[in-house]
């Protein structure tokens, strides 16, 4: 994995996303409008991650110049099983603060993934027959552009799936 957390440009993966008085998700085009909106504040949000057995704990990601990579941990859920029942913060148990390193490593994989997906794309892997790619190919274009093999096959998939019949673009 390379240094996603200290760099000095938000990383593949983040978007800029402004907060308006208009409400959020604004553009600049969105400025000088009839509404009178205005830019209050922008962030980068990035890669987010959701426990499996809990839908309301989830490792938000945010880029800024001068913190970096931040994560923003929650914990939600419904207040009762009524009908009627609000959905609040809820305190973690042992088992969801146990898995949280492992949702911020799959943050910072997602993010290692998106780097990859732009380096690959900028840099196709080559292949030697038309009409497909080799393991090695694809090990070999990882070494050359300093890219971990998992982001790199993962990217790989992201990209090429639909064409081999693997990952999640088949489903």
């Amino acid at each position: 994995m390379h240094n996603a957390i200290n760099i000095p440009q938000a990383p593949a993966g983040f978007k800029l996303e402004y907060f308006c008085t208009c409400g959020m998700g604004c553009t600049p085009d969105d400025l000088n409008t009839e509404d009178n909106c205005e830019i209050e504040g922008s962030v980068y949000s990035g890669p987010e991650v959701h426990l499996t057995d809990s839908t309301g704990t989830q490792v938000n990601s945010h880029w800024s110049p001068r913190n970096g990579i931040t994560f923003d941990v929650s914990n939600y859920g419904f207040d009762s099983t009524a009908d009627d029942a609000e959905y609040v913060a809820k305190a973690f148990t042992r088992e969801q603060l146990e898995a949280l390193p492992e949702m911020v490593e799959k943050v910072l994989a997602k993010v290692d993934q998106a780097h990859a997906v732009e380096v690959m794309t900028a840099h196709p892997v080559p292949r030697a027959n038309p009409e497909w790619h080799t393991v090695t190919e694809i090990v070999v274009w990882c070494d050359t552009h300093k890219i971990d093999a998992v982001a790199g096959f993962a990217a790989f998939t992201e990209l090429h799936g639909e064409e081999y019949g693997i990952g999640d673009n088949n489903a």
